[in-house]
């Protein structure tokens, strides 16, 4: 033959992630958040959306527009976290680059159908609280920076707001909205690590670990052993709720982390370094098996599930490279619309635990997709393994030996 096929262009991202839905709002995106509510699959079934304006939205997965909701402030919505409060029930608290913090409640309420009518769902959002109040600063009046952080635990009957800034400011808020207590961290807080236990309000900074006592108010901070003095910009903890950690240091390697202990005696380990081949600024998240790093022009996809090479080498040793692949921001785009989107401004990114992985784009775009990725989960290789017709035949050769020895005995 003449010709004769030499390559074949095949796009990773499409392969492993199915589009779903896009949305597209005026003003540039800010923040995004997948609220803890789940469908029947177990993938997350709301995502909200701050823009630049202060505005905020909540959008099904697939795309339907189900809250539009005007904040106070015209500032941008920096940061979301949300809990569920009981059956149907959540509190949404977001956060501004005033400073400001605000808690709202948002109800779900499913619609029974007739025999010719799908059930349907709806959601509606009331103010609930505020926080923290921009001009007044819990009172003391000062400049309020940037937000940048929201962790929620829960210690008994009561939950704790921690809402760290770009200070290093750490305020704890009861969930009615009252001041707790302050404390000040000597560099600034990147990632608390999500946790029930009263022992374990343990964070990552941009130079180490620290632990807050919220009986003190008191932060203990301490160096990563293996980190070798570098600073970090962007960290994000492991989707499958353990103590570890990926982060990406200011000379773009990615380390890995281990965060062990309590509030008073913890350990930080950093385990793996080595460089990513990636340009500008990096904004990290979790999916369960996996971790995304985005920067303004693409979407890098590692593996964390297997260990040989990754949890057995100090920083500074080798071990063999876990990227699956890394998809253009170009690519990732066109799965929706004919032209690229704009690539000046940072993507956002936000996953739920293993399923749904919604990016914000520049120019105001949304996109959700549904993760096809393999998750390993607990039992999965045993239940394999005495799957196996090798294992069942040599179990059946050792019963019928078992039985035949007993007959043997008795005569």
């Amino acid at each position: 033959a003449k010709v004769r096929v030499v390559a074949r262009y095949k796009p990773a991202w499409s392969d492993h992630f199915q589009f779903l839905s896009a949305v597209h709002l005026e003003a540039p995106l800010s923040s995004l958040h997948i609220l803890p509510h789940e469908g029947e699959d177990g993938m997350g079934k709301y995502v909200a959306v701050g823009d630049e304006a202060g505005h905020l939205y909540i959008f099904s997965s697939l795309g339907d527009l189900l809250v539009d909701h005007s904040s106070p402030y015209t500032a941008p919505v920096t940061t979301m976290i949300s809990v569920i409060l009981r059956r149907n029930e959540t509190m949404l608290v977001t956060g501004y680059s005033n400073g400001a913090v605000l808690a709202y409640r948002v109800w779900e309420s499913v619609h029974r159908g007739s025999s010719s009518v799908e059930d349907w769902t709806s959601l509606r959002v009331e103010f609930s609280h505020t926080f923290v109040d921009p001009f007044t600063r819990g009172g003391g009046g000062e400049a309020s920076p940037i937000l940048h952080t929201l962790e929620m635990y829960r210690v008994g009957r009561m939950r704790y707001l921690l809402v760290a800034d770009a200070s290093g400011k750490i305020q704890v808020f009861r969930d009615n909205g009252t001041l707790y207590g302050t404390a000040e961290s000597p560099s600034r807080p990147l990632a608390f690590l999500r946790t029930s236990s009263t022992q374990r309000l343990l964070f990552l900074t941009a130079s180490g670990a620290a632990s807050l006592d919220l009986r003190t108010m008191t932060v203990r901070s301490s160096p990563c052993e293996g980190l070798r003095n570098s600073s970090l910009v962007a960290y994000a903890f492991d989707a499958s709720g353990r103590s570890k950690a990926y982060g990406v240091t200011e000379n773009g390697n990615l380390i890995y982390v281990t965060l062990s202990g309590d509030t008073l005696h913890f350990d930080c380990h950093a385990r793996v370094k080595r460089k990513l081949d990636l340009q500008g600024p990096v904004r990290l998240h979790g999916l369960k098996g996996y971790i995304l790093i985005v920067t303004p022009r693409e979407v890098a996809v590692y593996n964390t599930t297997l260990h040989s090479g990754f949890g057995n080498s100090r920083v500074g040793g080798g071990g063999s490279s876990r990227s699956l692949f890394t998809a253009s921001i170009d690519e990732i785009s066109q799965t929706f619309l004919s032209t690229p989107v704009a690539t000046a401004r940072q993507p956002l990114v936000v996953c739920d635990r293993d399923k749904l992985v919604v990016l914000g784009f520049g120019e105001g775009y949304v996109g959700m997709f549904r993760s096809n990725l393999p998750v390993h989960r607990p039992g999965e290789i045993g239940a394999k393994f005495w799957g196996m017709p090798v294992f069942f035949t040599t179990a059946v050769l050792a019963l019928a030996w078992f039985f035949m020895n007993r007959k043997r005995d008795q005569v």
